[in-house]
């Protein structure tokens, strides 16, 4: 569970950076190169001499592929692995994703969290998303509005797998340099 005072302090602070891969067109750019790096860290570094109420955190998949300097002492120095949602957790975040969106109630979320292991928040919320694309397309095919069903969701969750796998490859040629 997570500190309540701790969220509260959270929740006050001016504003939030999120500092990822950015899409240029067909390319990704990674934002690791070292100039980046380097002025990062020097505004990171201007924080010490008034950092009340800063808290600074960094989030990846790839922990590994972090330039050193964000590892060195004072900076990302600490490591907290967050594994992927379990079971409950996982229907617990379908169900909130769910909420607000047009869905039959033959929705079978046990046989849904099933076939999702391993899948992170972003990876339900993607899930959810092909779902209502699939029943937008429906409804544009049929004339007739189309809710969310279990049929549809998995129809989804197979299109996303699909999808993982060929990222998957992808990535693979990419680490062959094919």
């Amino acid at each position: 569970m997570l500190n309540y005072q701790l969220v509260k302090k959270v929740e006050k602070m001016p504003f939030t950076i999120s500092v990822e891969r950015v899409p240029w067109g067909n390319v990704i750019v990674k934002l690791n190169s070292s100039k980046i790096v380097s002025q990062f860290l020097t505004e990171m570094d201007g924080f010490s001499h008034n950092n009340q109420d800063v808290l600074i955190l960094g989030a990846t998949n790839v922990p590994w592929a972090l330039d050193s300097a964000f590892r060195r002492p004072g900076r990302f120095d600490r490591v907290l692995f967050v594994p992927p949602p379990d079971k409950d957790a996982r229907k617990l975040i379908l169900e909130l994703i769910l909420k607000d969106k047009p869905i039959d109630e033959d929705i079978n979320y046990d046989g849904i969290v099933k076939k999702t292991v391993g899948f992170s928040g972003a990876d339900l919320n993607n899930l959810v998303e092909t779902a209502c694309d699939i029943a937008i397309e429906n409804t544009l095919d049929t004339n007739k509005e189309q809710n969310i069903t279990n049929h549809i969701l998995k129809d989804a969750l197979y299109r996303c797998l699909v999808s993982f796998e060929i990222s998957n490859v992808l990535k693979s040629l990419v680490r062959l340099n094919v």
